[in-house]
This record gives C-alpha cells, structure tokens and sequence, in this order.
C-alpha cells in the first residue's frame, strides 16, 4: 500500500515547463497554509496527525508529522518574510541545488546533504514571495528515501495548482 501511494504522489502533479500568465497569490493561504491539504490528499497511505501550524522567519508554516516514525512528514512555507532571491542565494551554499520550473514557474531544488530523506523545492510566487515544500524522512529503508527531491518538486506542483485554483 504504501509503495501505490508513493505512486500517486510521484504522478499527481507534473511539473512541466509550461509557461505562466500570471504570479502565485499567496494570500488565500497566508493566513492557515495547513488548509492547502489534509494528510489523505498528501499520502493515503499514511496516518498525519493534526497539522500543526506555526509563524517562522521565513513565514507561514505547516507540518504534517506522520503518526508512524518512519514514515516521511511533509511542510510548506508560504516564504512572505524573505524573497524567492534571498531563499535561493542561501540554498546555494548547500550540497543539493538545482534550478529548473514547476508548473512554469521559477524555481529551485536544494537541500544541505545530499538531498536523501529531506529536500526542499522552492517556487517564485507574486511580489519576491515563495513557497517551500519540504519532505523529510530519515529511515533509508522507506521508499520516499532516495527520492526525496523528485517528490517535493512533484508536491510543489501540487501546491501550484492549489494556489491557482
């Protein structure tokens, strides 16, 4: 169960080059991003507990903590305190960073390690704003493991069509 549901989170969104027409508005979720998904729209497979939301330097932020330790937990950050262009300058200095689109829009892939287990992908959003995807799992026998980055940037997209919806 758990390997179908890490299918459908590598297939739910693509994130393609496509172009955009118009900026990411952060301000529907800027007030709860815990409201962008519950934890089945995340992984089905998985049991979440409640997300928990917090105010961070960067911005709003959500987490949603697996019930099962091994299993990986998933964040987003609505980046409203510091730009796309400070978040990336910083991401830089890490082991993992790659540039590329999601759903058309600028945005990057890092991580301080190697990008196993935890990785971040980073999207431009309206007026320097970001979000940031995170998923993090740090037991190597998970399938989530090796592909840490494919699955934020896939989640990424997702939180694009959200943010567009």
């Amino acid at each position: 169960m758990k390997l179908n549901a890490l299918i459908l989170l590598t297939t739910a969104a693509v994130v393609s080059g496509c172009s955009t027409s118009s900026d990411l508005d952060l301000s529907k979720f800027v007030d709860d991003p815990c409201r962008l998904f519950t934890g089945n729209e995340l992984n089905p497979a998985d049991e979440f507990h409640d997300p928990k939301l917090k105010d961070t330097s960067q911005g709003p932020h959500c987490f949603w903590g697996p019930k099962a330790m091994t299993r990986p937990g998933y964040s987003v950050t609505l980046s409203t305190k510091k730009t796309f262009e400070e978040l990336k300058e910083k991401a830089r200095k890490g082991q993992t960073f790659r540039e590329t689109t999601v759903a058309g829009y600028p945005a990057f892939v890092s991580n301080v390690g190697d990008g196993q287990g935890t990785c971040d992908t980073t999207v431009a959003a309206s007026d320097g704003a970001a979000v940031e995807v995170q998923i993090t799992t740090n037991f190597r026998a998970e399938p989530e493991y090796p592909i840490a980055c494919e699955l934020s940037e896939k989640l990424a997209g997702r939180v694009v069509e959200k943010l567009k919806a």
